[in-house]
């Protein structure tokens, strides 16, 4: 679009890939929607919210509750921003008073808005002249100022949640850490595979390159939990070998608790489940995906 502002396209490239939740620069009112300073403000807002999910979702459990719930808002907020850190070397502030979020009747988040600002940027970019960008010095400055931002927003938030749910902070630590994890590798593939562009796509034909921003992911965590020390647990990155090549997978850190629901079943990519059953369910999922695609 002519004249749009650099973070508005940003955003509008995560909306256009994502088919689960909503991205937009705007300063939105209307219903569902809560701004992140009000949330950080009052207890009062996230006791709500967890009350709603023990009462409709989580069968009474407070604990999965918790977790339910920082995971949504830790993922909403971390995941887009740390895609474009690993992926673009750019970013966006994320103080309280620019993010809102708008909550589903379900219980969950489906879209973020991000108040009109200056895209962060490294000098060598493409944008680095445009007006509304702000350049940062190098990539371990622009990490730092994005891992500060994240520890600002989500300590207090998360602080509000263990007042109310029976779910620890090193919990809620790692379910961020795996978010940045998920989000990168997802986001990395469907953007390659939205693009045809079969150069940065592995042998499983998704568009997947995470194996060469891992380290840019680890990074991330890392900066993020020299500050949150509670965040003790990562993600890893896993190699997949089927039929079609290689596929990379992230085998996630904390654990969700949705077993808890289902009758002791865990997730495919869940850290209770053995690393060969893990493994197994993924090739499972890759061959049935391409026969449906033949």
């Amino acid at each position: 679009m002519t004249g749009e502002r650099p973070l508005a396209a940003v955003l509008a490239r995560l909306d256009a890939v994502d088919p689960w939740c909503g991205y937009s620069m705007a300063t939105p009112q209307g219903a569902g929607w809560h701004r992140l300073d009000e949330v950080v403000a009052d207890d009062r807002l996230v006791a709500s919210w967890l009350a709603g999910l023990r009462a409709r979702t989580t069968k009474g459990c407070s604990d999965v509750a918790g977790s339910y719930l920082a995971s949504w808002l830790g993922s909403l907020l971390a995941g887009p921003v740390a895609t474009q850190l690993v992926g673009e070397r750019r970013a966006w502030r994320l103080a309280p008073r620019s993010l809102a979020v708008r909550r589903h009747e379900g219980g969950w988040f489906d879209a973020v808005a991000v108040a009109p600002q200056p895209l962060l940027v490294l000098p060598g970019d493409p944008l680095a002249t445009h007006p509304d960008v702000a350049v940062v010095v190098d990539e371990a400055t622009l990490r730092d100022r994005v891992a500060d931002d994240l520890v600002a927003l989500l300590n207090p938030v998360f602080a509000h949640i263990r007042a109310h749910a029976s779910f620890g902070l090193g919990g809620m630590w790692g379910t961020v850490a795996d978010a940045v994890a998920d989000q990168v590798v997802q986001y990395s593939a469907a953007v390659a595979a939205s693009n045809g562009n079969d150069d940065d796509r592995d042998d499983d034909g998704d568009g997947d390159d995470a194996e060469a921003s891992w380290p840019r992911v680890a990074a991330l965590i890392d900066a993020l939990a020299a500050r949150a020390p509670r965040l003790r647990v990562r993600p890893s990155l896993v190699a997949v070998g089927w039929s079609g090549g290689v596929a990379h997978r992230t085998a996630r850190g904390t654990c969700c608790l949705y077993y808890k629901l289902s009758g002791d079943d865990w997730c495919a990519n869940c850290p209770k489940r053995a690393a060969a059953d893990r493994e197994c369910r993924w090739v499972t999922d890759l061959e049935a995906r391409q026969l449906a695609a033949t």
